[in-house]
C-alpha cells in the first residue's frame, strides 16, 4: 500500500488555506488602518497638551509655523497678542509620528484655535477646537495630507458646521 496524499486531499487543503487567507487579509488591512488612525489621534492629543501649556504661559493659543506640516509642529503666535513669547528659533515643538500631517489655525485675537491631524494611510482626520472639549473626526480618503480644518473664530464651535462629528 502506498503512503501519501491524494490530489483531491491536497486540493482541499489548498482551498481551505485560500479561504482563510481571503478572510485574514482584509482584516489585517483594517487593523493597520486603525493603527494609522490611532497615531494621528495620539499626535492630536500631544498638540492639544502643548497648545494648552502654551496658552497658559503666553495668554494666547498658538498657530503652527507651517500648515499642514509633517515631522514636527512649531508653535507660534501670529496674533501679536501674546505675552513673553519665545524668541524666534526657540518656539516649542511637537514631534509627529511618521506619516502624520497636522494643521493649525489661530483666531485673529489668539483667544482660540483649531488643530487637526491625519495619517497618510488612515481614513479619518481628527480635530480639536479650543472652544470645545470634544475631539472631532471626519472620514477622509487614504493619501490625504491635510486634515481640512476651518479657520478659527473666537467663542464658536468651528468644526461641527464644517462636516466634523464629535468622537
Amino acid at each position: 500500500m502506498r503512503k501519501g496524499f491524494t490530489l483531491i486531499e491536497l486540493l482541499i487543503v489548498i482551498a481551505i488555506i485560500a479561504i482563510l487567507a481571503a478572510i485574514a487579509i482584509p482584516q489585517f488591512a483594517r487593523y493597520r488602518r486603525r493603527a494609522y488612525n490611532s497615531a494621528a489621534l495620539s499626535d492630536l492629543d500631544q498638540i492639544k497638551l502643548a497648545a494648552t501649556t502654551y496658552s497658559t504661559d503666553h495668554m494666547v493659543f498658538p498657530a503652527f509655523q507651517n500648515s499642514p506640516v509633517q515631522g514636527e509642529v512649531v508653535l507660534v503666535d501670529n496674533s501679536g497678542n501674546g505675552v513673553n513669547l519665545p524668541a524666534a528659533g526657540n518656539e516649542p515643538t511637537v514631534p509627529l509620528s511618521t506619516g502624520v500631517f497636522a494643521a493649525g489655525s489661530q483666531s485673529g485675537t489668539g483667544a482660540s484655535a483649531v488643530y487637526g491631524t491625519v495619517h497618510l494611510q488612515g481614513d479619518e482626520a481628527y480635530g480639536y477646537d479650543t472652544d470645545e472639549t470634544a475631539i472631532f473626526f471626519r472620514e477622509v480618503a487614504p493619501g490625504t495630507n491635510d486634515p481640512g480644518i476651518p479657520a478659527a473664530t473666537d467663542n464658536t464651535d468651528d468644526l461641527t458646521g464644517a462636516g466634523w462629528n464629535k468622537k
